[in-house]
């Protein structure tokens, strides 16, 4: 027995050394300079656009960049698609000798990423997702396609980030700023838990402003398919002035949310409406509104399925469908039930 483990001992003891001799000698190899020089060259040739980034570092406990900044298609002539302050990715070597793409911890700090649509259905990303040309059929005995290495993350970390977007019309803009985002377990297919806060800044010519949010539940990317992802709110606070509203629920498809959604909306006044609705009354104060809503929302318009609300005596039911592609319109029925007391019709004439 004490033979065995001696044995053992002294195999753990080579096993760590051939691991700190390969690391020294990857060290050696992989020095700042050809490290740097042969990202710069994937990224050219996998990307088709220009990276530059201001220091890069390899070792044991995985990859770290500084100053990263990715080009517009095809070079830095077209602006910065993409830049970060930092980004650190921590693979898990055991699980990469065995072929699985597992990494441990993702983070970034200072992340800005800028998407434009350059015209219906094509965006300033187009180029990177493009599908490649259909390969000519292999013979029968060849044909053992290998499924691609399961991706999975322990754990995402984004602090002190944005992300921007504006359509090619140039009448709607976008903006996610100060995003601190954390998530754990991310897998292609499974829910994984989610959680961040932002601040989201709209721009329309109906609506300007800037509403700080924050939301907590659960996400499935679908395989990367957005159409196939969904999501379960478990909390979402979101607040306009003196509007403060809270939301729960769960939807399909990422690109255009399908499901059902419970709002409170809690008291507020006329006047915290005004930069909407300009014509409104000053300081006319409003009961809680709690809704429960069916909808289907996309890039021109939304269809309510069914809204039902209660907003204080009042109750009732809403449905039909807006769109503001490319003008506001609307066709909408409502049903409502109010408990009202005794009051002279002059009065309310008047």
């Amino acid at each position: 027995m004490r033979k065995a483990l001696k044995i053992a001992g002294w195999t753990a003891l080579a096993g760590l050394l051939l691991l700190l001799a390969a690391a020294a000698a990857a060290k050696l190899y992989f020095t700042p300079a050809r490290l740097k020089a042969l990202t710069l060259d994937y990224a050219r040739r996998n990307l088709g656009r220009e990276v530059a980034f201001d220091e890069i570092k390899l070792g044991l406990s995985g990859l770290a960049l500084s100053g990263l900044r990715v080009s517009e298609y095809p070079d830095f002539k077209k602006g910065e698609f993409l830049n970060a302050g930092s980004f650190s990715l921590r693979p898990a070597l055991r699980q990469l000798l065995r072929g699985e793409l597992r990494i441990n911890s993702v983070s970034a700090s200072g992340l800005k990423l800028r998407v434009r649509e350059v015209k219906k259905d094509t965006y300033n990303f187009s180029d990177l997702i493009a599908q490649e040309p259909p390969r000519p059929p292999r013979p029968q005995q060849d044909r053992q396609p290998q499924p691609p290495p399961r991706l999975e993350i322990a754990s995402l970390k984004v602090k002190d980030s944005a992300f921007s977007y504006a359509n090619a019309a140039g009448d709607l803009k976008v903006e996610l700023s100060g995003i601190a985002l954390s998530a754990s377990g991310i897998s292609p297919d499974g829910l994984f838990p989610v959680e961040g806060d932002f601040t989201l800044a709209l721009e329309t010519p109906y609506f300007k402003g800037s509403l700080p949010a924050r939301v907590k539940g659960r996400l499935a990317l679908g395989n990367f398919d957005a159409k196939k992802g969904r999501a379960e709110i478990e909390k979402a606070s979101i607040s306009y002035g003196g509007l403060k509203a809270e939301l729960k629920g769960a939807f399909t498809n990422l690109l255009e949310p399908d499901g059902g959604f419970s709002l409170s909306l809690a008291p507020f006044s006329t006047g915290d409406l005004r930069p909407i609705f300009s014509s409104l009354p000053h300081k006319v104060l409003l009961p809680e509104i709690d809704a429960d809503a069916d909808l289907k929302l996309t890039a021109s318009g939304v269809t309510l399925r069914t809204v039902a609300f209660r907003a204080g005596a009042a109750s009732g039911n809403l449905r039909g469908r807006a769109a503001w592609d490319p003008a506001v319109t609307y066709d909408l029925s409502a049903e409502v039930k109010a408990q009202l007391p005794e009051l002279d019709t002059t009065q309310l004439a008047r």
